[in-house]
């Protein structure tokens, strides 16, 4: 039984296929201008026809790139329909500051992604309960405002419509109904949370991606499945997981940098610093217990992203991008240190001294980013994945004072090996709202098989941290979340406990590729020794 993992980034499609007996093959295919074409020629030279997958597992920094690029202006945006009276809510934002210092006001919002905004007169009580329903005449008139605009996706994000999601799905309907062509993202579907700037934020993020990312991955599903593929298709999302079919796109956006982090927290011994060096960013997490550290929200491509997902940071440097300083990108600089083939004009005198400045400019990176988050990067391990990641691992070694970094198998080609590698994930998620104290037995019932986790913050509204349930042991949720929060921040939980959720989850290994692949040693750098570890490589320092 075969199956592929596919990780799509900006230059390269890296493809791992593997079976029963281990890895099959693997590829690095440049891309072009279809993306359809390319996994096919992939594929064509792995020598395996799309019939013959039963599974393919498909992650994308699509999603994210074009999140950085709509930053620039040029691509579409998208209408957004809100409450009559809060259509300023996608451009207000929260009035969090991005600089503290900064003398120009700036707020993370997705404003940037909209051609326009109109409100309808339909409303709803916090409750739940109808104060005015929807004028389908009304919306009508809209749809034919967002036609004449050249409007292909609408965000719609009523208030409270996480309580009742009727207005919204009776404005889809209208729209439908007046505008049969147009994609239609609902809140109460996509973020049912409440606070209306996140929902906003996630709708319109659904809707974007819809139109500008989706296609292309959407084509190439059509194109395999016209080819004989009639396997399994699933999506690797921003938590380092597999999904089948995702309610929303908003998860997948970090899908192929969390991919990679994966592959490299299986090759971490304890806890470490993950570094994915991409050709257009740089990836950066911790890793804890062996697996990539999550988050629930946070600035992702500039803007407020909620929702789970690996706790990454992403930095412009990468292969593509010049070299802070100088003309010549890093990737031409590791060719004139003679560490990558190619042809580069950049003087050899001139590529130690850029490769020193990137070195240490990811080396201050990897400690801020560790410190922020109560690690201490010099005692931690580094794991290193990407083209450049092996290359440039003891000159970011030598930068933090370590005698030792760790790559996993196939390091240019994590992510595919991180899809490889991951669990099928189902989930039931229990929305409750209940002081630690007052948690009972029968809330922690588990729904379905599979471990049951808590999410608990200090008070309501603060920061949450996921924890670990026993149904048959109530009096050690207590302990186990007093004892994870200290762990996590060195400190007693900042108030006496709040539950706001409990989710069953399950997760499928049936095949996945096992941690240790069998595959080769890479190449010691002079100065290292090159040591096979389980999951992977240590490169370490000759006399260190």
């Amino acid at each position: 039984m075969t199956r592929l993992g596919v990780d799509v980034g900006a230059r390269f499609i890296d493809m791992l296929a593997w079976g029963d007996g281990g890895v099959i093959g693997h590829a690095k295919e440049p891309v072009g201008g279809d993306l359809s074409e390319d996994v096919v020629a992939g594929l064509r030279g792995l020598g395996i026809a799309p019939g013959a997958l039963a599974e393919i597992r498909i992650a994308s920094t699509g999603f994210l790139n074009c999140l950085h690029d709509a930053q620039g202006g040029g691509l579409p945006q998208i209408g957004l329909i809100a409450s009559a009276g809060f259509e300023d809510v996608a451009v207000l934002g929260r009035q969090d500051r991005l600089s503290l210092y900064d003398p120009v006001t700036r707020v993370a919002t997705p404003e940037h992604l909209i051609d326009c905004v109109e409100g309808v007169s339909a409303r709803m009580d916090a409750g739940g309960g109808e104060i005015s329903p929807v004028d389908q005449g009304q919306v009508a008139r809209i749809a034919e405002g967002f036609a004449a605009r050249g409007i292909t996706a609408v965000a719609v994000c009523l208030l409270h419509a996480h309580v009742d999601g009727r207005h919204e799905r009776a404005v889809a309907e209208a729209l439908s109904a007046a505008a049969p062509g147009l994609t239609v993202s609902l809140s109460h579907r996509i973020d049912p949370e409440p606070r209306e700037f996140e929902r906003t934020v996630s709708t319109v993020l659904d809707a974007w991606l819809r139109i500008t990312a989706l296609p292309a991955l959407d084509a190439l599903r059509a194109r395999l499945r016209g080819a004989g593929f009639a396997g399994r298709w699933v999506w690797g999302d921003g938590r380092g997981v597999l999904t089948a079919a995702p309610t929303s796109l908003v998860p997948l956006i970090a899908g192929g940098p969390a991919a990679s982090l994966r592959a490299a927290a299986l090759a971490a011994e304890g806890d470490a610093v993950a570094l994915d060096i991409g050709s257009r960013t740089t990836d950066i997490a911790l890793v804890r217990g062996g697996a990539p550290a999550l988050t629930e929200g946070g600035v992702l491509a500039g803007l407020p992203i909620r929702g789970g997902r690996v706790d990454l940071e992403s930095l412009a440097i990468g292969g593509a991008q010049t070299v802070a300083g100088s003309r010549h990108t890093l990737d031409d600089a590791l060719i004139a240190a003679g560490l990558m083939p190619g042809q580069s004009d950049c003087p050899t005198s001139e590529a130690a001294q850029l490769l020193g400045v990137a070195s240490q400019a990811l080396a201050e990176a990897i400690t801020r980013h560790a410190t922020r988050r109560n690690t201490d990067p010099t005692r931690a391990g580094l794991v290193l994945t990407g083209g450049a990641g092996a290359l440039m691992g003891p000159g970011i070694a030598e930068a933090l004072g370590l005698d030792h970094v760790l790559l996993p198998h196939l390091p240019a080609i994590a992510g595919a090996v991180g899809l490889a590698q991951a669990p099928r994930r189902s989930e039931t998620i229990t929305r409750i709202d209940a002081a630690l104290d007052n948690v009972t037995a029968d809330m922690l019932t588990a729904k379905g098989e599979g471990t049951v986790h808590a999410r608990i913050a200090p008070r309501p509204r603060m920061p949450e941290l996921e924890v670990a349930v026993d149904p048959e042991r109530l009096d050690g949720l207590a302990v186990a979340y007093h004892a994870a929060y200290r762990a996590r921040y060195a400190i007693a939980p900042q108030g006496p406990g709040h539950v706001t959720q409990l989710c069953t989850r399950a997760d499928d290994l049936t095949g996945a590729l096992a941690r240790d692949m069998g595959e080769g040693e890479v190449a010691a750098p002079k100065g290292w020794r090159a040591v096979a570890i389980p999951g992977g490589t240590r490169l370490e320092r000759v006399g260190g």
